[in-house]
């Protein structure tokens, strides 16, 4: 009974602000497809996405952005899928990079949040397996989508995991196009995605700590109980 005791009090603890959201969009390609992909991409074709990401996520590593300074890098991408027509690539992980404009970044004003999922050479390390439902000839090495403000550097108000009301304000003030929307395919290039829609919603919340707190009372009544029964059983 003290050991589950200990276990609630813990979980009570542990139970944050943390919760996993979801950010689904539509788009289509809006670049010239390398040769070597024509036979299965071409300009024009429709492109849904939907990504997780736990705010909780743990902070792995400064790394530097490309043209954004110092950005933090954290594992805290859940779950990625990328549909290009018929063709359909995912990930179960990866890494979501923020960089924060009002946080010393070299180049400010410029906060963005990257989601990205790579199948080798991750800059935080954390390599995913790319699972795709046929072949195009070239294996995908990375997933990305981007929410980007060039010119707005206050739609994140630190470097920390966006909450869903900042993911919310950050999609209306979104200036990413092709050039940061993309699947990379080893050896071959990349597909690059224009987008038209994209929204952000919250998919599971952890169960409150007071919810968890209102068990430990109940448990220790049981548990006196129990042990009452005992000594009466043993008399």
């Amino acid at each position: 009974m003290t050991r589950l005791l200990a276990v609630l009090l813990l979980l009570a603890s542990s139970s944050v602000s943390a919760v996993i959201i979801q950010i689904d969009y539509t788009g289509t390609v809006g670049s010239t497809v390398p040769a070597g992909l024509t036979s299965s991409f071409s300009v024009g074709d429709a492109v849904t996405g939907s990504l997780r990401y736990d705010t909780d996520g743990a902070f792995v590593s400064n790394v530097l952005g490309n043209g954004a300074g110092i950005t933090r890098g954290y594992n805290a991408l859940v779950s990625f899928e990328i549909s290009i027509g018929a063709y359909t690539v995912s990930s179960s992980g990866g890494g979501v990079f923020v960089a924060d404009g009002n946080a010393g970044n070299a180049l400010a004003p410029k906060d963005s949040v990257t989601f990205a999922a790579y199948g080798l050479n991750s800059p935080l390390g954390l390599n995913q397996t790319l699972s795709e439902n046929f072949s195009v000839g070239a294996s995908p090495s990375r997933l990305q989508f981007q929410l980007l403000s060039a010119a707005n550097a206050t739609v994140l108000p630190d470097a920390s995991l966006p909450s869903l009301a900042t993911t919310t304000s950050f999609i209306a003030a979104n200036t990413s196009g092709t050039s940061t929307n993309l699947v990379v395919f080893e050896g071959a290039g990349l597909i690059r995605y224009n987008l038209s829609s994209v929204s952000a919603s919250v998919v599971t919340t952890p169960a409150p700590a007071s919810a968890l707190l209102m068990l430990v009372p109940a448990m220790w009544l049981v548990g006196v109980g129990a042990r009452r029964r005992n000594r009466a059983a043993s008399a």
